[in-house]
């Protein structure tokens, strides 16, 4: 797979987090649970806001949090933007 490939395979995953049902709220019996995607970006807002207050990087807790719910196993490296045989964590 080429990185062009791998970069559009990311951002189409990246696109079903908006369908995604969170996992643990099905498992919690909640009916209408949030999306992926709802909960991703109120994270982000969230850590952006907290990380401004502590004199803290907000831009980077901000980008932490919104790609904090990519799905673990999906083999994508964020940081490489491409396929790899073990996905990586983002360093803090």
């Amino acid at each position: 797979m080429t990185d062009d490939e791998a970069t559009t395979a990311f951002l189409i995953e990246s696109g079903h987090l908006k369908r995604t049902k969170r996992t643990d709220w099905w498992i919690a019996g909640i009916r209408d649970p949030e999306s992926v995607a709802e909960h991703s970006y109120r994270t982000g807002i969230v850590a952006y806001v907290l990380a401004l207050m502590e004199g803290a990087d907000a831009n980077k807790a901000a980008a932490l949090a919104l790609f904090h719910g990519l799905r673990p196993g999906s083999g994508i490296s964020l940081r490489q933007g491409r396929r790899s045989p073990r996905p990586r964590r983002l360093r803090t």
